[in-house]
Parts: C-alpha cells; sequence; structure tokens
C-alpha cells in the first residue's frame, strides 16, 4: 500500500487488542451498510459501542480504520490459500480443487460483511480503491502461483492474464451467488 497501516498506539494488553478488534468489526459493518463515503468514525464507535476518544486512541482516522480492515483480509486470505496450495493441492483432481477453493473463499466472503463492498465493489473514493489495491493484488498473486503448480506449461504472461480472468470469473460467480439464498446459493456456488 501507498501509505503504511499505522495505529496511533499499539495496544499492550489484550484488551486492547480486543478493542481493536471490536472496532474495526464495527467499521467493517458500517461500511457494509453505509458505504465508505457516508461512514464516519461517529458511526463506528457507536456500532462498536465505545467512545469516539477510544477510537481515536489507536486509529487516526477513517482511512486507516480501512487500512486496519483490508491488512485484515490479506492476513486471512493469505492463510487460506497458503493452506490451499499446500504441498498436495496439485495432486487433488482439478474439479475438487476449484470447489475447494470456491467455497473457502465464499465462506471468508460471507465472514466478512465488508469483503464484498470493498473487493468487489466499484470504488468511488481513491483512498478506498488505493486501500483495496493491497487485496486484489494479494489474491492475483496466489492465483498466478496456483497457475504455476497446476499448469506449468503456462508462461509467467499467461499465468498472469489467467489470474486477472479467475478474479472476474469470481467477481461474477459471487455476485450470482450472493444474490440468492440457502439451496440456490448452494448450487451456484457447485456450479
Amino acid at each position: 500500500m501507498a501509505k503504511e497501516l499505522s495505529l496511533r498506539r499499539m495496544p499492550q494488553q489484550a484488551r486492547g487488542q480486543r478493542r481493536i478488534d471490536k472496532l474495526l468489526d464495527a467499521a467493517e459493518q458500517v461500511f457494509s451498510e453505509k458505504g465508505y463515503g457516508d461512514a464516519t468514525t461517529n458511526l463506528i464507535a457507536a456500532r462498536a459501542q465505545t467512545s469516539i476518544s477510544s477510537l481515536y486512541q489507536f486509529f487516526p482516522n477513517k482511512e486507516a480504520i480501512l487500512r486496519a480492515i483490508v491488512a485484515r483480509y490479506v492476513e486471512e486470505l493469505r492463510a487460506f490459500f497458503a493452506q490451499t496450495l499446500s504441498v498436495d493441492a496439485d495432486k487433488l483432481p482439478l474439479a475438487s480443487f476449484l470447489e475447494h477453493l470456491i467455497q473457502g473463499l465464499a465462506k471468508l466472503r460471507e465472514a466478512h460483511a465488508g469483503f464484498r463492498p470493498l473487493f468487489f465493489g466499484a470504488q468511488s473514493f481513491s483512498d478506498v480503491e488505493q486501500a483495496t489495491q493491497e487485496l486484489r493484488q494479494e489474491v492475483i498473486e496466489r492465483i498466478v502461483a496456483l497457475l504455476a503448480v497446476r499448469a506449468p506449461q503456462l508462461d509467467e504472461e499467461q499465468c498472469l492474464r489467467c489470474a486477472h480472468v479467475c478474479v472476474a470469473i469470481f467477481q461474477a460467480l459471487m455476485a450470482l451467488a450472493m444474490a440468492v439464498e440457502g439451496e440456490e446459493r448452494v448450487r451456484c456456488l457447485r456450479s
């Protein structure tokens, strides 16, 4: 990211980290419901059931909160892809591997209300676009790594092009799947 993720104050105890997590969870919900542009630090603090001064102890502004949320997504994606791209990943049949990959990413998306609007949304605010670029780049790099393992005959440029296509397909698939509920969503994610 262009700007470093920085907290005003690093938590010294587990209680402080829990407060940061609570603020980030609240911010994710507010960003998802209101959009980044209409979200305010006051709304985030209220949703977290904490004072605005508590929020400002850790985060200097809304952009810093956004960057912390994106960093959290990136960390979870890295852990997911590290597990998915394990040594045995290339031994799975492609259909099984893709189902595991899609289901895992769908679970991540469902676990975080803000993931879809941040990762897949049309961004009109430059700081949102800038902050989420790392998240998109992480996904593309991981898909390139996956393709290098799964399809070693592809050169680097082909892998990169395929990764961009995969992200576009996944965006469309997730949009379709998240527009429906229950069994219809399950069927959509399995197709």
